[in-house]
């Protein structure tokens, strides 16, 4: 009966090696990949932290000059026969408390009654806003929501380019609940577009961060990009998905 010799099989020293070399690569490259993924993910929680923070910033000052207006609509809703002066020494303490603002309006009716500050803005006096088509819209909307409306940024007829807002004034019938009367008119303020990036830090050149904004007349995602370059949007949809 034949047989056969089974010979033992042995590594050669040069395959030993060349094997744990390639073994110690990969194990390199995994420990690499992990560092790098580390890497990524920290710049990625420390980036958002910082537009979570400038965004915070923004909303802040563009909502403080806002909610100044509030003040106003309520004390017209009291006293509809506000005389001009009277506009005017309101207006002027809104202002000392808060930057940025370029000017506000008193618009009865329509028809922008008063101005302040009065010097450099008399143009806009007996303005009717429904006779302007971007006016007219921004109106119409405020008295049928009973919301303040947001615009902008837009080119000032004062030079510029500022937001433009309008809060409707309904008169609060004695005894009643406040704001439940008849339509008075609106308050407008002009907000400087400059003072709000800077106060959130958007035009800061020492920033490692490039900034874009996006949400022009208050809609949000959907509106158009009104400060950087728009395609760091681009950027961002394919590299953090």
């Amino acid at each position: 009966m034949g047989y056969f010799k089974l010979k033992k099989f042995q590594l050669s020293p040069y395959l030993a090696a060349i094997s744990a070399t390639a073994a110690i690569f990969a194990g390199v490259w995994i420990l690499d990949r992990s560092e790098q993924q580390r890497f990524w993910e920290y710049n990625r929680a420390h980036a958002l932290n910082q537009l979570s923070t400038v965004r915070s910033k923004l909303e802040g000052s563009l909502n403080a000059r806002l909610f100044l207006m509030r003040g106003l609509v309520a004390y017209i809703s009291n006293n509809p026969n506000i005389t001009e002066a009277e506009f005017a020494a309101t207006a002027k303490i809104m202002l000392a408390k808060q930057s940025g603002i370029r000017n506000i309006a008193l618009v009865k009716g329509t028809t922008i009654a008063y101005v302040y500050p009065r010097e450099g803005n008399e143009s806009a006096l007996g303005v009717d806003l429904t006779a302007i088509p971007e006016q007219r819209q921004m109106v119409e909307e405020a008295i049928e929501t009973r919301q303040t409306v947001l615009a902008g940024p837009v080119e000032l007829l004062q030079d510029g380019i500022g937001f433009i807002s309008r809060t409707p004034i309904f008169l609060t019938p004695a005894g009643e609940t406040p704001e439940t009367g008849v339509y008075w008119g609106l308050t407008g303020v002009v907000i400087d577009k400059n003072a709000l990036l800077d106060e959130a830090g958007l035009r800061d050149s020492s920033s490692k961060l490039q900034y874009a904004v996006r949400g022009k007349d208050g809609k949000g995602a959907s509106g158009e990009v009104f400060f950087g370059d728009r395609s760091i949007f681009c950027k961002i949809r394919c590299c953090w998905k």
